[in-house]
């Protein structure tokens, strides 16, 4: 799951969970990642205590650049986060009206294909969901458009810098 902010031409904020327990706080500004990765997310990678107990609810910071991120910062971007989505071919698509979070919208389906797209049904619509059904799939919801929102780092006293562990 992805709950995260973009800002256009400055990066992003949020969280991302491989499961429930298994998470990381993400923080993309510029060329710097901040990553703060939950207790279980460590556990799951096998990190001993001593090193869990210095990394504990700090932040590392990386440059967008680093292996470790890869594609992280991909997500930062829209054309990156739907770059993700499988493309369609050809031409032929239904619209049908239908009701997403309480408000009207239009479905898109394409023939042969699961995956769908809701946009907002009024005067300037707007894209709200594209999902893809299945086992490898998922789905991406677009909400609070053009709310304000501020990409801050982390305090330095909560961050930790990855180049002193050759990140």
């Amino acid at each position: 799951m992805f709950d995260l902010s973009l800002v256009r031409g400055r990066g992003c904020q949020g969280t991302l969970s491989m499961s429930k327990a298994q998470t990381f706080r993400l923080i993309y500004l510029g060329n710097t990642v901040w990553m703060r990765p939950s207790d279980a997310f460590y556990a799951s990678l096998g990190t001993n205590k001593a090193a869990l107990s210095l990394l504990k609810g700090k932040y590392i910071k990386v440059k967008s650049t680093d292996s470790l991120v890869g594609n992280i910062s991909d997500l930062c971007t829209l054309s990156g986060l739907l770059g993700t989505v499988a493309p369609t071919s050809g031409r032929s698509f239904a619209a049908v009206t239908a009701t997403y979070a309480g408000q009207p919208v239009i479905k898109m389906t394409q023939p042969d294909h699961a995956g769908f797209v809701y946009v907002s049904d009024t005067a300037r619509p707007v894209l709200l969901l594209v999902t893809e059904p299945g086992r490898s799939g998922g789905s991406i919801a677009f909400t609070n458009y053009n709310a304000a929102v501020t990409i801050t780092p982390p305090p330095a006293a909560q961050t930790i810098d990855g180049s002193q562990f050759g990140l």
